[in-house]
């Protein structure tokens, strides 16, 4: 009949639409079958050596590093043939790569690369019977110095050395600085670095900017005498800057906690990041260690400025170098407590926010006092201000 409507529920929706959808039709068309799940077409497995897929490697650790120990144990045998054995390190490292740089391991995970660079080394050395037992080689083929400041350290020095020494070094630089304790001669004993001392207190920053000031290498890896830091954790900084980067930075972000329980000194950083236009960077800054920078970013931001690493984090970032994190290294809980670092009001602390001030003055002499930010809504003239 015209006119008459279809009863409706409280929704609006008709009754037999919904009979209808309860019983998994719709109306006014056919019903179909559908299938539970779409069935994807099966791509060919592709092949690498032993017969696995790549990027494999991430659900199966012991396949890389049995085939690791393999790839080092025929390399071995290769360099007793051809008599370059002698140079262990070396060859080891050579070989390796060019093993590494058809499976790109550090591409995948630089837990697995550790894993497998070990396994390497240890079938290396035992073809060859050299001393290698914790060696881990680089994925490039590059130099670098490690740079270390130290005061009063002699704890942990000898720990440092042993991580050290298991990196392929160009150079290792030690700032002995302010020391009272052994830390002087035990770096004269248990190490073959350059030593250099100074009786005053220089500050961490200073120290470093000494040691990169020193070196030849084409990356810089900077560390502190008191956080003993595994070999394997720092790869990931020496590659990045390796493949391209200017600076590599410690990701801390992991380690810091929710916002409310930063203190001062992690605002100011991530404040920083904020205004110079890269919150990518969060509270990550070159205050931290460990870090690396390429031999030509550490000339073009200056030796004086990478004294104050807020300030050279901000010349680095108006020369548009490019900056990023490496990896995540606890040096939060790992520092040493010291009196000038505890408390709510310490030295260091008012030492660190009073270097974010003076890369903030920088920073508004060169970008205006907006920082680059625009203002097209207030007109301060009118007002007897000064149009910014």
């Amino acid at each position: 009949m015209l006119g008459r409507r279809k009863k409706r529920n409280k929704r609006g929706r008709s009754a037999a639409r919904l009979i209808f959808r309860r019983r998994g039709k719709r109306p006014g068309r056919p019903r179909t079958r559908k299938r539970r799940h779409a069935r994807t077409k099966r791509l060919p497995a592709k092949r690498t050596f032993g017969g696995e897929r790549p990027g494999f490697g991430l659900r199966n650790a012991e396949f890389w590093r049995r085939s690791a120990y393999e790839a080092g144990l025929a390399a071995g045998q290769s360099a007793v043939r051809d008599g370059a054995a002698e140079e262990a390190r070396t060859d080891a490292g050579r070989r390796w790569r060019e093993w590494n740089e058809r499976h790109r391991l550090h591409r995948l995970s630089w837990d697995l690369y550790g894993e497998a660079a070990e396994a390497f080394v240890k079938g290396y050395a035992e073809a060859t019977k050299a001393k290698l037992e914790t060696y881990i080689p680089l994925p490039s083929e590059v130099s670098v110095a490690a740079i270390v400041s130290v005061m009063n350290e002699e704890e942990t020095l000898p720990g440092l050395l042993r991580q050290l020494d298991r990196l392929p070094l160009a150079e290792k630089i030690f700032v002995v600085n302010g020391s009272s304790d052994a830390s002087f001669s035990i770096l004269r004993s248990l190490s073959d670095g350059i030593v250099v001392h100074y009786a005053e207190a220089l500050g961490h920053d200073v120290g470093r900017a000494i040691g990169a000031k020193l070196a030849d290498s084409d990356i810089l890896l900077f560390v502190d005498g008191d956080i003993v830091i595994p070999a394997e954790r720092l790869v990931p900084f020496i590659q990045m800057v390796a493949d391209g980067y200017a600076i590599a930075l410690n990701d801390i972000t992991p380690y810091l906690g929710s916002f409310e329980r930063w203190d001062h000194v992690t605002v100011m950083k991530a404040m920083l990041n904020r205004l110079l236009a890269r919150p990518d960077l969060k509270a990550n800054s070159l205050t931290a260690v460990p870090h690396a920078i390429s031999r030509e970013a550490a000339n073009r931001i200056g030796m004086r400025t990478l004294a104050v690493p807020p300030l050279a984090q901000f010349t680095a970032i108006q020369l548009g170098l490019k900056i990023g994190t490496a990896g995540s290294v606890d040096v939060i809980t790992a520092n040493k407590s010291r009196r000038d670092n505890t408390g709510e009001r310490n030295a260091v602390g008012r030492l660190i926010i009073g270097d974010h001030l003076e890369a903030l003055s920088a920073a508004i002499a060169q970008r205006g006092v907006r920082l680059g930010y625009a203002d097209t809504i207030r007109r301060r003239e009118w007002a007897g201000g000064v149009s910014a």
